[in-house]
């Protein structure tokens, strides 16, 4: 399931605009998955801890590390352009 399927589906709380809210719609899906940190942070390649800061908001995840956490959650990360700009 992917960010943008759970869009879909209605369970967002709004689109995400910064890092922190997509780190919180990844901890919606840890939890319906029922993965620890531990075992998260070893799917994506990263420390336990690093997987902390990010969930607390003291750090901020690169779209490389919220693609690994969604790939460890058994998702795909996609991403959709829009032009906020009419075409001429």
């Amino acid at each position: 399931m992917s960010l943008a399927d759970n869009y879909r589906r209605g369970s967002h709380r709004g689109p995400c605009r910064s890092a922190l809210s997509i780190v919180q719609e990844l901890n919606l899906f840890a939890e319906e998955r029922k993965l620890s940190d531990e075992e998260i942070a070893r799917r994506a390649g990263v420390h336990p801890i690093t997987l902390s800061h990010w969930r607390r908001g003291k750090r901020s995840p690169t779209l490389q590390n919220i693609e690994a956490v969604v790939e460890a959650l058994g998702g795909r990360l996609t991403i959709e352009w829009e032009d906020e700009k009419p075409a001429e």
